[in-house]
């Protein structure tokens, strides 16, 4: 794992010394999975790093995470965070890295799963990624981008035909 190396020993302390630790094997394999380059799997370490930081600070044990959990870290604790200088403090960066962590969690059973959407227009959009997944080859990512469009498409013309 040399992206772990690459951290400044802050980061790398808070990482496993923090109430993540144990999370962060299935971390960095979800991130691979992903196709993640890794300069990008470093930020995302670096990010969850700072997020459990601010965990041990605030008394939180990861059974108890949640999006909630997420937000007040992102608009509370970054618009005014002293943390040391190596943390990483850019929102979007943070924010990409604390929801894959999440879906780490609830891989793990750490946290409850979501309640997972239905119906045909669902179904189709799982279609569609397991095709470009697996014909195209591309990233969770790009993957991600392109179902956020197409969703909005299909969900404005089912509501436009009723």
């Amino acid at each position: 794992m040399s992206e772990i190396a690459a951290l400044h020993p802050v980061i790398r302390t808070w990482l496993f010394e923090g109430p993540l630790s144990s999370h962060v094997s299935a971390y960095v394999a979800r991130l691979r999975r992903g196709r993640y380059a890794p300069s990008t799997v470093g930020h995302c370490l670096n990010g969850m790093a700072h997020f459990s930081h601010w965990m041990v600070q605030c008394s939180l044990p990861a059974q108890l995470l949640d999006d909630g959990w997420v937000d007040e870290f992102m608009q509370h604790h970054l618009p005014r965070c002293d943390c040391p200088g190596e943390a990483m403090r850019t929102p979007k960066s943070v924010h990409a890295a604390l929801t894959a962590l999440l879906e780490v969690l609830r891989e793990c059973g750490v946290i409850t799963e979501l309640p997972k959407p239905t119906g045909p227009i669902v179904d189709e959009l799982r279609n569609y990624d397991t095709s470009m997944r697996d014909a195209r080859g591309l990233a969770e990512g790009t993957r991600r981008s392109y179902l956020r469009i197409i969703g909005r498409l299909l969900l404005s013309s089912s509501q436009i035909d009723q």
